[in-house]
């Protein structure tokens, strides 16, 4: 039925005397709620089975649109059996508390079919700034309350989704290129954003911001001010509107104080006209209208804009004009009937997402566009540039100096090889007469490691002269090819075998993989000898332990062309995307930092490009990080050269395929049971590795590893008396050694040498600031660094002598001056004798005590223990018990068994035969003394 209105005016009815009153009841429609009176509605039911007893009551204007319309909503009902119910909900219950916990305040009622039921709803604290003319009740099905609910939900999520993500998007992109297009961009798409939510109820009082429903007309007008805003400067900046023009000076500020004024009246809460509505020239439909005949306007008269820019944003705008003309004219009522308030604004929102992507796109066209005619303008100056400096290298002063710089550096490189020839032809003639010699094997073996080293080491330079050489020849196009014809396919074999010697020193797996058994064509023996040389030496440089090396040989074909095509392939750490393009670059190495792991010029691949682009061939590399590399070379298969008269029988030489001798296991073990000095060598070069422990070996104990992690460990655990450690080393170098063992208090006493290729000063303050007691440049003088150690470990002696002096002599004597840097160890014995003094009286302190107490291991305290003084623990133990008892002998009455038991001699003449060994007279003399 009808719902009827009763207005409460003293507020203290009751349910009971509501259902009893008749009279003064008024039609809904007729009745305007005020702010501070109680209104009571009442409407009979009847059951049906259309709801099947399951429906929900509300009360507002629009269907779950009074969130914040009352305060307390009470429902009561009485069916025909006078039985009655209550439920309270409104503004001020909890969400918990409430008959449906949902946003909106519903009732949830039951009335089985042929039943009645009086409704009664009580109504308290009408908000004022809730759109209200009278009072409506809605009664539904609850199934389709929630299924409308949820589709409303999916629509909202889906168009302020797309919304927002373009808004951010935006913004990331001015804050990254501070372009002001996209500022102005997401100035107008965060006003779209925000006035169509505060357009809808259901956005501002429930997610995100219940609280602003008081202000809800406020925001949504300045928010569709923030839209025209970001709106028509956009599109000023898009079609380069001059900023010193008479539109954009005088017209559009105008325009923009105008709407301004305007919206003052919502602003200020201030009415127009004696309704208290305000004109229609004043909705925000007409502001929009008005900024969209502004932004044609501007399409119109830009004078710099192409046509596609001006087409792209006229198909933008279309959709909007056509959404804002809808929009009018359906509030006009001009629209036909099956045009509904949902349909129009479903419209208005394709129109506002078509717009939004609409424009993005030809925001990113535009960029692309000004990006596109800025590297234009660069690419001419580029080529202005490199025309005028091409210029300038014609001029003959240049020709001339390069061709000075060319002839002076292959006259120098030339001049390596005669006394590389000197020493490698005497190293071999000094090879044969060892062999000949009558004196010792071990000897013997010792000179044939040190000519190894030689053979090795000038073999490794003369090849980075012939580079060099190679590299000059290419620069001046004399670089030639010496072709011969012959099967190339065993040679390539016999190229792969030299190098199975060092794979198996590695533990690699290399493979030669050939499809074909044998190919006739032109080649260069010694040229393509230095690209598989090259290749090859990368791949086992760059491929771990247990790794594999392929080399595969195929036959490539395309109509009469025909190709070599040689892959090597590895399972190595590969090469970063950003350093690929690089790799041929002459000089330069993929790792070039102080950890680098392996040695190298940077000069061999692109020699081996220069090679193969002589030979026409072409070399390609393909690489992922931590998975390997592929070198691909590609030769044209020609038969045009002189046919090799007699095939050589290719073999690998005995030079290449044995390894050096290495030294026993058994010697090394001897040498730990030896009174000498321990000196720990770290440097990841072999060959300075081996010569360093030769001239070492005979007065110290070698300990040699290969990087500065390992040493790091080595050092903690052995506490050598020594460390030589080169700088540039893999993993971690000798400025981080150096600095972790200082800073640790189980080996900062030990002295270390840095010994480097690195010879500026900067590097030497460097290495020094870490904490190296010297610092030596390769190459070194082998008397220099011997002279150093000496001196390094008689400083020590001296140290020692401090020590003992402090902890365990006569006070009487007069102790040497410390050294700065050896405060750390003083206060490491202070620390230990602190300990000691506490416990003194127990007669079991030992090592083990103190181990623990220090947080150090027994071995190592014992090692530092014994480099610090020259003492074992327990004779530190020891001294330190005698001196205290000796300042007691001084200070105390204390009878001398007493002083004995005090400072932890459980014998007394144990103790007096100790003291009179240590300071060479009885206790008892200084107790005659004292007196």
């Amino acid at each position: 039925n009808s719902v009827g209105v009763y207005v409460d005016t003293t507020g203290s009815l009751t349910f009971s005397d509501i259902v009893s009153y008749t009279k003064d009841w008024q039609k809904a429609e007729e009745v305007v709620p005020q702010r501070d009176i109680v209104y009571w509605l009442h409407s009979r039911m009847l059951g049906s089975e259309q709801f099947k007893g399951k429906q929900v009551f509300h009360v507002g204007q629009e269907l779950g649109n009074d969130l914040h319309a009352y305060d307390f909503i009470d429902f009561y009902t009485i069916n025909q059996n006078g039985e009655s119910s209550h439920a309270r909900t409104g503004k001020l219950i909890k969400q918990a508390d409430k008959p449906i916990q949902f946003w909106a305040n519903l009732n949830k009622l039951e009335i089985q079919d042929n039943d009645t039921l009086d409704v009664f709803i009580r109504l308290e604290g009408f908000n004022l700034n809730y759109s209200l003319e009278h009072f409506k009740v809605w009664h539904l099905d609850y199934d389709t309350l929630l299924s409308t609910q949820i589709s409303a939900a999916i629509k909202s999520s889906v168009f302020y989704g797309i919304l927002g993500i373009q808004i951010l998007f935006f913004i990331f992109l001015f804050l990254i290129e501070k372009e002001r297009i996209y500022f102005y961009f997401s100035l107008f798409g965060s006003g779209l954003f925000l006035s169509r939510a505060f357009s809808e109820f259901n956005f501002s009082s429930f997610v995100p911001f219940p609280s602003l429903i008081p202000y809800n007309e406020i925001l949504f007008h300045s928010s569709v001010y923030i839209s025209l805003l970001g709106g028509i400067l956009f599109v000023s900046k898009y079609l380069n509107i001059p900023k010193d023009g008479l539109f954009m000076r005088r017209v559009v500020p105008v325009y923009l104080v105008l709407t301004l004024i305007a919206y003052g009246r919502f602003l200020f809460r201030y009415s127009f006209t004696d309704e208290g509505t305000y004109p229609p020239l004043l909705t925000p439909a007409y502001y929009t209208l008005s900024a969209l005949l502004l932004g044609i306007y501007m399409f119109v008269t830009a004078p710099k804009s192409k046509i596609t820019s001006r087409l792209l944003l006229l198909i933008a705008i279309i959709p909007i004009i056509i959404g804002t003309f809808l929009t009018i004219t359906f509030n006009e009522g001009w629209l036909p009937n099956f045009f509904n308030a949902s349909l129009v604004d479903d419209i208005m929102k394709l129109a506002v997402i078509f717009l939004v992507v609409t424009l993005a796109l030809i925001v990113g066209y535009r960029s692309n566009l000004l990006k596109s005619e800025k590297n234009e303008v660069i690419q001419e100056n580029l080529k202005a540039q490199q025309t005028i400096f091409e210029n300038q290298m014609r001029t003959e002063q240049l020709e001339e100096m390069d061709q000075l710089k060319t002839r002076l550096y292959t006259n120098i490189t030339h001049e390596f090889r005669t006394p590389l020839t000197v020493i490698m032809g005497i190293n071999n003639e000094l090879l044969e007469t060892n062999q000949k010699l009558n004196i010792a094997e071990t000897k013997k073996d010792k000179i044939f490691q040190n000519q190894q080293l030689i053979q090795r080491n000038s073999q490794n330079l003369l090849n980075l002269v012939n580079q060099l050489l190679d590299l000059s020849k290419a620069d001046n196009q004399q670089l030639e090819l010496q072709l011969v014809q012959g099967d190339i396919i065993p040679f390539l074999n016999y190229l792969t075998e030299s190098f199975y010697s060092k794979a198996k020193e590695k533990n690699i797996r290399l493979v030669f993989y050939t499809e074909l058994r044998n190919l006739i064509m032109d080649y260069d023996e010694q040229k393509m000898q230095h690209i598989v040389y090259n290749l090859l030496s990368n791949a086992l440089k760059f491929t771990a332990e247990n790794g594999k090396i392929v080399m595969h040989a195929s036959l490539m074909e395309g109509g009469d062309d025909k190709a070599l095509q040689i892959k090597v392939s590895d399972t190595g750490i590969g090469i970063s995307q950003e350093k690929l393009p690089h790799i041929f670059d002459r000089f330069y190495q993929v790792d070039d930092s102080q950890t680098r792991h392996h040695e190298g010029s940077g000069i061999g691949l692109s020699l081996t490009k220069e090679i193969v682009k002589l030979m026409d061939g072409q070399i390609s590399v393909e690489s992922m990080k931590e998975e390997g590399t592929v070198f691909t070379v590609l030769l044209p298969v020609k038969t045009t050269a002189a046919i090799q008269t007699k095939p050589k029988d290719y073999h690998v030489p005995k030079t290449l395929a044995s390894s050096d001798k290495e030294i026993s296991s058994n010697e090394i073990k001897a040498l730990a049971f030896d009174d000498k000095p321990s000196v720990l060598i770290v440097e990841d070069n072999r060959d300075v590795s081996n010569y360093l422990k030769q001239i070492l070996e005979n007065t110290y104990q070698i300990t040699e590893v290969i990087n500065g992690e390992v040493g790091i460990s080595t050092a903690i655990e052995t506490i050598p008396d020594l460390i030589i450690s080169d700088v540039m080393m893999p993993i971690k170098d000798g400025y981080q050694l150096t600095e972790t063992l200082k800073k640790d208090r189980r080996t900062s006493h030990i002295p270390i040498i840095l010994l480097t290729a690195k010879a500026t000063q900067g590097d030497k303050v460097e290495g020094l600031k870490q904490g190296a007691d010297a610092y030596l440049h390769k190459p070194f003088d082998k008397e220099e660094l011997l002279i150093r150690v000496q001196r390094l470990l008689e400083n020590r002696l001296a140290l020692r002598k401090h020590y003992t002096a402090k902890y365990s002599s006569d006070p009487t004597e007069k102790q040497s001056q410390l050294p700065k840097h050896e405060e750390r160890e003083e206060q490491f014995l202070d620390q230990l004798n602190e300990i000691i003094l506490k416990d003194i009286k127990n007669s079991r302190l030992n090592l083990d005590c103190l181990s623990k107490k220090l947080g150090i291991s027994q071995s190592q305290l014992y090692r530092k223990l014994k480099a610090l003084t020259g003492d074992t623990p327990n004779t530190f133990i020891r001294n330190i018990r005698l001196h205290k008892s000796l300042l007691l002998l001084q200070e105390t009455e204390l009878n001398i068994s007493e002083i004995g038991y005090e400072v932890g001699f459980t014998n007394p003449s144990y103790f007096s035969k100790s003291f009179n060994k240590k300071y060479g007279k009885s206790p008892l003399y200084y107790r005659k003394l004292s007196v």
